[in-house]
C-alpha cells in the first residue's frame, strides 16, 4: 500500500477511533470479537498514488500542534487541521466536497464511486452529538467510511459469518458511528 493511501486510511481509522455514547441496546463500543468493515470490504486501491512531502509536512505540522503547549499554536482538532492544511476543507472549516470526492474516487475503484458521493452528501447533511472537531468532520468522515463500507459491492464483500454479523450490527447501530476497539 502506497504512502498516500496509508494517509488516508490513517485519517479514516483516526476518525472513526472517537468513542460516542449510544442509546438502546448498541454498544459504546465495537465488540472485540467483530470481525472490522475495513476487513469485509476489500478494496485494491491504486499502488500509483503516493503521498507528497508537502502532505507529509502538512500532517506533521498537525500533529506537532497538537502536542504544543502555546495556545497560539494549537489547533481544535487535529483532523481540522490535516483537512485544511490538504484542501479537504477551507479556512473557514467547509468541505470541500468536489475535492474530497476526486482524492477519494482516485483512490477506489469505479464500483464504489456512486456510492462515495451519496454517502458524502448523507453525512453531511446529519448533525452528530458527539464530535471532537467545532466542524464535525470527525462524526462526518466516520459516517461516510461506514456507509462506504456497509455499501461495498458485492465482488469486494467477503460473505462469511463474521463479516454478515458485522454487517447485521452495522445495520442496527451504525447510526451511533464512533466505533473502535478497546
Amino acid at each position: 500500500m502506497s504512502g498516500r493511501h496509508s494517509l488516508i486510511l490513517v485519517l479514516l481509522a483516526a476518525v472513526t477511533s472517537a468513542e460516542v455514547l449510544t442509546d438502546g441496546d448498541c454498544p459504546k463500543t465495537m465488540p472485540k470479537e467483530m470481525k472490522p468493515l475495513y476487513k469485509c470490504c476489500v478494496v485494491e486501491m491504486d499502488s500509483n498514488k503516493t503521498i507528497s512531502d508537502d502532505q507529509k509536512a502538512a500532517v506533521d505540522s498537525c500533529v506537532n500542534t497538537s502536542k504544543s503547549d502555546s495556545d497560539a499554536n494549537k489547533h481544535d482538532c487535529m483532523i481540522e487541521c490535516i483537512f485544511i492544511k490538504l484542501g479537504y476543507m477551507g479556512e473557514d472549516k467547509t468541505i470541500n466536497v468536489d475535492y474530497v470526492l476526486k482524492e477519494m474516487n482516485s483512490l477506489l475503484p469505479e464500483d464504489f464511486h456512486e456510492q462515495t458521493s451519496k454517502s458524502l452528501a448523507t453525512c453531511m447533511g446529519k448533525k452528530f452529538s458527539s464530535t471532537e472537531c467545532p466542524s464535525e468532520i470527525d462524526g462526518v468522515m466516520a459516517c461516510f467510511s461506514t456507509m462506504v463500507l456497509m455499501n461495498c459491492p458485492a465482488k469486494h464483500w467477503t460473505d462469511d459469518e463474521e463479516c454478515k454479523a458485522t454487517r447485521k450490527f452495522f445495520q442496527k447501530c451504525g447510526d451511533s458511528i464512533g466505533y473502535r476497539y478497546d
